[in-house]
């Protein structure tokens, strides 16, 4: 009987109706991987090539989300299209698959294109991780040398699903370009701190930059955004640097092109400045014929003939060329024009020859740099630095407007250094003795050296050369790696490249286009599927997605100020727009403090909306203020190194407290306002006396920073201090010797107290919020309230609820018994600093970072009250 039903389940299915089994997809989807490896990826992924924009035609994902393989209709596909109508490869091309290998791709579409291999999932890397990551790193340093650290990533490249080959691309054009920018000896490469390798470290001094230069990049970046957690402060803190980190895609396309390729490499504005640098007087090596010349009709990029003249300077090879416009060919007057000086075969001799010289247009520089790499310049015909030459005289094929462009193009046309060529000026004189003097003849033969010399020094210059790309890691290789990582960056970004560089998964971001007319206006084609949008669109756009987003706001790069030594900034986190960096309300709700950027700490009354006072004093933007409890006095705490308490009453200044050893990162009162307590960027805890600014106590937390203190009321034995990734706690007798720590995967970004002191409430900069029993040692909760960093996380015991904010403007209650949510609200394009209920429980109060106060009505509200004033 058993056997009888096996027989009759088989026997209802025909032959063509047998089921595929998991393996024979995968071998199908193989065989459609091997045809496009075959005869497809040498233009379109290998060594990082992208002809037509597609460098991943062998990534399944990305053919599917670019539109160009549609799961499940082979016929509207635009790749097999391409294949089929002998468009992919191109015609002429020796490899091209055949009708069987068409077959297969067709199958393996019309099946919808299953995957053809099972990757190992990728991990995620948000910029809390990266923020974290670098931290992690700094803190493995010397204290002083972390001023000088600066980071290239390529995370948003990672979570955008490019290959590991890909990521290797880009590491090694990285190393290329930064040692090209370089006058230092020695090549260094970009250290990698992360596993995934896709943070990568560079030490200014290792390519005599500065902080100057630094931040002469970062005053053309567009993806800056100002730090919402207290990492990614106490990164910016440690590092001296308003933002100590950039994107490699966007440094390469945007370093290896003017002007920020001339003011990096810190070049004159001209050849005649550039020669005195570099010790060479070209004039003098002509006169006394110690000069390497060759001249030529076809250079591959000059329209017309080039002249290319070699010298030798203080760091190696010094190579001018001299580029020449068409001569005419209807001449009014060809009796009085003939020759034509713009023929270089007629006028062979050129600079400092007075009537014998020729005209040219401009040209093209190539030096060696102390480390063996290039440096390059584009010159007019007066010696004049120009970003770009004429297209009439020169052209690039792989820039937009085909304009040769310095940096950029010249990493392209010169992948293995110089390029050989062969000249044609010596024998061109030496064939026609009528048209020249032997003077002149003479001159031509000691100038324009033997073919056989020419070709010694080109090879000597280029061996130098790669064996410097090398040393980068990079390695001479066509196409070039600078090139072919800017031509990526300026092309188009489907919906998964731009979601990873607004750190959001691509549904997040699709969904977020479709709910904002602003961005639907500029993004709206993401949500289009195989739709892109523009680089400069998304350039454009990217503010207003980050911010409505809620992953942050663009920050001010302008106007940055360094230090005497130009290693570091004066005050990284200064910021002139007078935005709220932290915020405290007094304890009846009445008015608030707003902690600025700009060095004040503005008072606000909450009931009649205005500003009522600014308390000026602070030398360096304000980064942490709390209010007594009493609602007398409030103190605050500055980059400045000083704590300053002030009466509330009459806005003057009551004391000023040194000696906390760093920028401050958080005050508190404590002792039921007899004590002053701050914690600092660099991981120091002090004590004073309220009153007199005596010093209690003073000690080194072990954290890498503080960003919130509280204690164990209502005994106040132990000290609470979060940062990093830890909670720990301190006996005050002996504060150096935690008695508590608990560990947060994600850093811990605040912390609150209940009255009774049992319970403590933590927040991450990862979204989560936590409930401790700290008489337990143990958590009671743990809820993922928001996307962005908790920048708040409060127990209100009366109310016996729990409020925690973000930095994406959302704001959550929950009854800490139960954990059950009382209510959740949004502030749109805002990061909330502080909330606080009212008294009669039937509003809460959110102040914002644009230093703006939220009524927010609570619906669970205990008791009765008045309606505030619009």
């Amino acid at each position: 009987m058993f056997s009888a039903a096996i027989v009759l389940s088989l026997s209802v299915l025909l032959p063509g109706q047998l089921p595929q089994t998991q393996p024979d997809r995968e071998t199908k989807a193989e065989r459609a991987l091997d045809v496009l490896r075959s005869h497809c990826y040498r233009c379109h992924g290998e060594k990082g090539s992208a002809k037509g924009g597609m460098g991943y035609i062998l990534d399944r994902e990305r053919l599917i989300s670019s539109g160009k393989v549609i799961a499940g209709k082979p016929d509207a596909s635009p790749l097999l299209q391409a294949i089929q109508e002998g468009r992919m490869p191109p015609p002429g091309s020796a490899s091209r698959p055949d009708d069987e290998e068409i077959r297969i791709l067709q199958t393996w579409i019309g099946e919808g294109a299953p995957s053809w291999a099972s990757p190992t999932p990728r991990v995620w890397i948000s910029q809390a991780d990266v923020q974290e990551m670098i931290l992690d790193d700094l803190m493995r340093m010397d204290r002083r040398a972390r001023r000088f650290q600066r980071y290239f990533t390529l995370t948003h490249l990672h979570n955008a699903g490019a290959s590991e080959e890909e990521l290797g691309i880009y590491r090694q054009a990285l190393a290329k370009l930064v040692n090209s920018l370089s006058w230092h000896p020695k090549i260094t490469r970009p250290v990698p701190i992360d596993p995934a390798q896709t943070i990568l470290r560079i030490d200014l001094r290792d390519f005599q930059w500065d902080a100057n230069l630094w931040n002469r990049i970062l005053s053309e970046y567009p993806y800056g955004l100002v730090p919402d957690s207290g990492t990614g402060r106490a990164v910016c803190i440690a590092t001296s640097s308003r933002l100590p980190m950039v994107r490699a895609d966007w440094f390469l396309a945007t370093a290896s092109r003017p002007p920020l390729y001339h003011d990096l490499l810190q070049l004159p504005t001209t050849a005649a400045e550039l020669e005195r640098q570099l010790r060479l007087d070209v004039a003098q090596n002509i006169l006394q014929e110690r000069v390497a010349r060759a001249g030529f009709t076809d250079s591959g990029v000059s329209r017309n003939n080039r002249m290319i003249e070699r010298h030798y300077a203080v760091h190696g090879a010094y190579w001018k060329t001299y580029d020449f416009e068409a001569v005419p060919q209807n001449l009014v007057e060809r009796q009085n024009l003939l020759p034509d000086r713009r023929n270089l075969f007629a006028f062979p001799l050129g600079p400092g020859f007075a009537e014998r010289t020729f005209q040219h247009v401009g040209g093209e520089i190539i030096f060696n740099l102390p480390n063996g790499l290039h440096g390059f310049m584009l010159v007019d015909a007066l010696g004049n630095r120009i970003d770009k030459g004429p297209i009439a005289i020169v052209s690039d094929p792989n820039r937009p407007d085909r304009a040769v462009e310095t940096g950029i193009s010249c990493f392209s046309c010169h992948v293995s250094g110089i390029l050989f060529k062969d000249d044609q000026i010596r024998d061109h004189v030496a064939r026609n003795p009528a048209a020249f003097s032997a003077t002149e003849a003479e001159l031509v033969s000691s100038l324009y050296v033997p073919r056989e010399t020419m070709r010694r020094l080109m090879t000597e210059d280029a061996e130098r050369y790669r064996q410097a790309v090398e040393k980068t890691g990079a390695g001479v290789q066509n196409p070039e790696q600078i090139n072919v990582c800017t031509r990526r960056y300026e092309s188009s970004l489907d919906l998964r490249a731009a979601a990873s560089e607004v750190d959001m998964q691509p549904e997040e971001l699709a969904k977020l286009i479709r709910q904002s007319e602003l961005l639907s206006r500029n993004l709206g084609g993401l949500a289009v599927p195989g739709g892109t949008v523009s680089r400069e669109v998304f350039v454009q756009a990217f503010a207003d997605a980050v911010h409505i987003a809620g992953k942050g706001r663009t920050v001010s790069l302008q106007s940055l100020n360094a230090l005497t030594d130009n290693g570091s900034e004066i005050d990284p986190l200064e910021d002139a727009s007078g935005l709220a960096n932290a915020a405290a309300f007094t304890p009846d709700g009445r008015f608030v403090l707003f902690a600025c950027s700009d060095k004040s700490i503005v008072v606000w009354d909450v009931l009649r909306h205005l500003e009522v006072r600014r308390l000026v004093g602070h030398t360096a933007s304000v980064w942490a203020v709390a209010v007594s409890p009493d609602g007398r006095e409030a103190a605050s705490g500055s980059v400045d190194g000083t704590v300053r308490v002030w009466d509330l009453e009459t806005g003057q200044e009551r004391l000023q407290i040194s000696g906390a050893g760093g920028p401050i990162s958080c005050v508190a009162f404590l002792q039921r306002g007899r004590t002053i307590a701050a914690g600092t960027f660099d991981g120091k805890v002090v004590l004073w006396q309220r009153g007199d600014g005596r010093l209690l106590s003073r000690f080194d937390s072990r954290l890498p920073f503080v960003c919130g203190l509280a204690e164990d009321a209502p005994t106040g034995e132990r000290l609470l201090l979060a940062g990093h990734k830890k909670l720990m706690g301190h006996v005050k007798k002996l504060p150096d010797k935690p008695t508590m720590s608990f560990e947060s995967e994600q850093g811990v970004s605040t912390l609150g107290i209940s009255t009774h002191g049992r319970l403590l409430v933590t927040g991450t900069e990862n979204g989560v919020v936590r409930v401790h029993d700290l008489d337990a040692d143990e958590g009671v909760w743990s809820w993922k309230n928001h996307r962005g960093a908790v920048t708040v996380a409060r127990i209100d015991s009366e109310q016996g609820q729990v409020i925690s904010a973000s930095s994406d403007g959302s704001i959550v209650l929950r009854d800490i018994r139960s954990g059950a949510v009382l209510g959740k609200y949004e502030v749109p394009n805002e990061s909330i600093l502080s909330a606080h209920l009212t008294p009669d429980g039937r509003y809460l109060l959110a102040a914002t970072a644009s230093r703006k106060i939220h009524w927010l009505p609570v619906k669970t509200a205990l008791g009765t009250g008045q309606k505030p004033r619009d």
